[in-house]
């Protein structure tokens, strides 16, 4: 939703958002941290003709330490969001990751993640994303990871529905 759809060097996004939530942090469990909030949100559009939106938000993310090297966390996440051009989306996304060390300079981890994101306008799109990778770090101040990512997105609109296959191969660096 833009002002001045007309002219493209001057085509912003034009709303307000407004969060009001409680929440929690900290130990909630034996070997269980977690970090919830839950409230609602308000996205108040500034141009004429757009109805404004509510919206039930809630934010977890919860980490189980099931043994000293090895961990699980659920995420959770209902709130609004934004496309590249500001377009103004619902999002949901549900997600399961673990990661495990297997001694002090190889770990390995994994995710899966289900998404629902609903355009104003009518688009929606369905997100299925997983990744499985190891991470190795020869010293403090270095780490190599390699991963498998798959993407899946099904979409109402056709040019946004794909299928991606990545090998992701990335390095750190600190000093």
């Amino acid at each position: 939703i833009s002002q001045n759809r007309g002219d493209p060097l001057n085509f912003r996004p034009d709303y307000d958002d407004q969060f009001f939530n409680l929440g929690i942090r900290g130990e909630i469990g034996a070997k269980t941290t977690a970090e919830i909030r839950v409230g609602t949100q308000q996205r108040d559009f500034n141009t004429v003709g757009v109805d404004d939106e509510d919206l039930f938000s809630a934010n977890a993310r919860v980490t189980w330490a099931a043994t000293e090297k090895s961990n699980l966390s659920f995420v959770y996440s209902k709130d609004f969001n934004a496309d590249a051009f500001g377009t103004s989306i619902e999002s949901e996304d549900i997600q399961l990751g673990g990661s495990t060390a297997f001694n002090d300079q190889l770990s390995g981890f994994a995710s899966l993640r289900l998404a629902n994101d609903d355009y104003n306008g009518g688009r929606s799109d369905d997100g299925l994303f997983g990744q499985v990778g190891v991470t190795f770090t020869p010293t403090l101040y270095s780490a190599v990871t390699i991963a498998y990512v798959v993407y899946n997105n099904d979409s109402d609109f056709a040019p946004a529905d794909f299928d991606n296959n990545v090998i992701n191969i990335s390095g750190t660096l600190r000093y």
